[in-house]
């Protein structure tokens, strides 16, 4: 299966790109997929090593929606790495 990965804000400038599909075995978890952008991507590594500790201000979107870590991904699925934002 298929799925579009976007990287929002300042998760850009870290990967270089703001898109990216991956090819991934069906029935995989976004905790899966974490894992397996921390290989492909090691910039984002210290970033979302711990996207699903409850401190973490990141957010994952799949399809527009928070998304939980053993949420299954299906074919064209559209995931959202929404960085907290700082500054005022």
């Amino acid at each position: 299966m298929k799925v579009k990965v976007k990287y929002l804000m300042w998760l850009r400038d870290k990967t270089g790109i703001d898109q990216e599909e991956l090819e991934l075995e069906d029935n995989v978890t976004l905790e899966y997929l974490v894992e397996k952008i921390k290989e492909l991507r090691p910039s984002l590594k210290k970033f979302i090593d711990k996207v699903f500790d409850r401190e973490n201000p990141m957010i994952i979107l799949v399809n527009g929606v928070k998304a939980e870590p053993k949420q299954k991904l299906s074919d064209r699925d559209e995931i959202v790495f929404l960085p907290p934002v700082s500054g005022g």
